[in-house]
């Protein structure tokens, strides 16, 4: 069982604040959840109260006038002698008091209404009189102005105040109360201050706060933008190419199914093996989308230039041969230059058949010490309607995205036997680091 101990009173030495007087045996969590709903109580009565009094600013101020009245009102009346003019220093008092409501409003015109009443009290030789006004006005504008502003003010009311108790008083007030008077509203003053430049503080972070959430989202909104172009290119490079295979051996299989059944089934079985591939691949891409508890599905090997003789045999049933020169000393290279030198290909290739009618196409690949230099060329002709292999659909943009991605290039152009070259520039290294230590890690 848990161990059971027994509250202290309030009046013990204790770090722990109880709303109750009595002992009691309670358990600890029980006692942690009744001090957490103790806690939550008065804070949630002082925010309310806090809420309310924002909103009825007129009003709040209005209860606070009359509640600092009320002992002000109960200073002069115990006290002894309130000089000639007792009732000309309680209409100053009360006046002065009870323009507190409006000082939110008209700081500066409630301090100088308060300090010249006070000093006008003074003057007709009444008892030191309540200063409770001059202190109120005086934090009020220290928590609305800057602090010059809240400076000078103190000095000029003190510039008034003090001559007017004693210089011009019939009666010198004790020193006390004038070290009194001239400590309680300096205090007032710098409390105004503290609280000012809190509020200013706690503003200044909300709108950091609130600049970093827009700047998250802003931030957040261009991954998923980027996110999304990423899946639709890795979506096109990995069906459309096969996709147009299947529409051409589509094409032949109709063309010859009448008279020829045997070269028919033969592009039927094209289709097969190009569809087949299609699927397989658009299952790898998507699959890569699916959530950790979803179920793991069968992936092929990511895509690369050592899979570029599987790439080329699917392009000889629609009567393209691809041949392949490789330069220089081939080494490892980054994962994203590899997948993007294979989809650079794959891209190229497709829109020679596309767009072409060419019979061969070549495919040079040269390894450079800093770079990997990708090109792909036909004899022509272009297809009749199209200006150059390249003229339809978003291969070369996502040819060129996809090079700029791992910081390479794309140059495509003519050539001027009248057929068409591309030419692929990608770095060896990537973030500093270079291939082989890429591969390794």
């Amino acid at each position: 069982m848990t161990a059971q101990r027994e509250l202290p009173r309030p009046d013990c030495h204790d770090h722990v604040v109880y709303c109750g007087c009595c002992t009691a045996n309670v358990t600890p969590e029980v006692d942690a959840v009744a001090r957490w709903d103790t806690y939550r109580h008065r804070v949630g009565n002082v925010c309310v109260a806090r809420q309310w009094a924002k909103r009825h600013t007129l009003v709040a101020d209005g209860i606070l006038a009359c509640l600092l009245l009320v002992p002000s009102l109960l200073y002069l009346y115990t006290t002894p002698s309130l000089g000639p003019h007792p009732a000309v220093l309680i209409a100053l008092t009360m006046s002065t008091t009870l323009l507190l409501t409006v000082s939110r409003k008209r700081p500066q015109a409630v301090l100088a209404t308060a300090v010249c009443g006070a000093a006008a009290g003074a003057v007709l030789g009444a008892p030191p009189v309540p200063m409770t006004p001059v202190v109120v006005a005086l934090f009020v504008l220290s928590t609305l102005t800057d602090r010059r502003q809240a400076t000078t003010a103190f000095g000029a009311a003190m510039i008034v105040l003090l001559p007017a108790v004693t210089v011009l008083a019939p009666h010198i007030w004790p020193l006390a109360q004038i070290l009194s008077l001239v400590a309680w509203s300096a205090l007032a003053g710098c409390a105004g201050e503290a609280i000012r430049s809190r509020r200013a503080y706690v503003a200044a972070i909300e709108e950091r706060a609130e600049r970093a959430e827009r700047t998250r989202e802003q931030e957040a909104a261009r991954r998923v933008a980027q996110e999304q172009l990423r899946i639709a290119r890795d979506l096109h490079d990995a069906v459309a190419h096969r996709i147009t295979l299947v529409n051409a051996q589509a094409g032949a299989a109709l063309f010859v199914l009448d008279q020829r059944p045997d070269q028919a089934r033969t592009a039927l079985g094209h289709i097969q093996e190009a569809s087949r591939s299609a699927l397989d691949e658009l299952r790898a891409t998507v699959g890569m989308l699916r959530q950790a508890g979803d179920p793991a599905a069968p992936l092929e090997p990511v895509p690369g230039l050592d899979r570029l003789g599987e790439l080329f045999r699917g392009f000889e049933p629609a009567g393209l041969q691809v041949t392949v020169t490789v330069s220089g000393r081939p080494r490892v290279v980054p994962t994203a230059v590899d997948v993007t030198a294979y989809r650079i290909v794959e891209e190229a290739l497709n829109n020679v058949h596309k767009h072409t009618h060419a019979a061969t196409a070549r495919v040079g690949v040269v390894f450079l010490t800093d770079r990997l230099t990708i090109t792909v060329e036909d004899a022509g002709p272009a297809r009749t309607g199209d200006a150059s292999p390249c003229a339809a659909g978003f291969g070369l943009i996502g040819m060129r995205e996809r090079a700029a991605i791992v910081g390479g290039q794309i140059d495509a152009r003519p050539q001027s036997d009248g057929g068409y070259r591309v030419t692929a520039r990608l770095p060896l290294h990537l973030g500093g680091q270079s291939a082989r230590e890429d591969a390794a890690a």
